[in-house]
């Protein structure tokens, strides 16, 4: 079986996706409950909803169940798709700790001065305190390390097979 998988054209790539879909949702999830347990102790203001209101989200489900899920939903989906352009680009790339860090360290600036100024302004850059800009940036740059070292060494793991 394992043969008839490697002969079929594009198998491999397509397994290196899946593993990355994967990697990225356990990521997400790993961030999300270490992002729930920094706001309970509030060394961070911004909410797991508030990524859902950057995308759309009216304000007013902000602390409600459904507001909680949808932010979810959206950093569940904005995980993985980093996961699998982090399986794309980094192929040949040395598996090493600091490209991971560098992609959480690139999204969190993405994230905090181009996507949240537009919906979320108290959430900007520039605009956050040091407790929540570090808390923030911190989180960030543990899941892209994360993410991207287990896409990495999945990747040169299957490159071994």
């Amino acid at each position: 079986m394992t043969d008839r998988v490697q002969s079929v054209p594009g198998a491999q790539s397509l397994r290196i996706v899946v593993d990355a879909i994967v990697f990225g949702a356990v990521g997400a999830g790993c961030w999300i409950a270490a992002h729930a347990i920094a706001e309970w102790l509030r060394f961070t203001r911004v909410r797991i909803a508030d990524w859902a209101i950057a995308f759309g989200m009216p304000d007013r489900l902000r602390d409600e169940a459904l507001g909680i899920g949808i932010g979810s939903a959206v950093w569940v989906v904005a995980s993985v798709c980093m996961a699998i352009v982090c399986a794309l680009l980094c192929r040949r790339m040395p598996m090493e700790a600091w490209t991971g860090m560098v992609g959480g360290a690139g999204a969190f600036v993405v994230v905090y001065s181009a996507v949240f100024p537009w919906n979320v302004p108290k959430y900007a850059l520039w605009r956050m305190d040091a407790a929540t800009f570090s808390t923030e940036a911190c989180l960030l740059i543990l899941w892209g390390t994360f993410v991207g070292y287990s896409v990495q060494m999945r990747t040169y793991e299957r490159g071994q097979q």
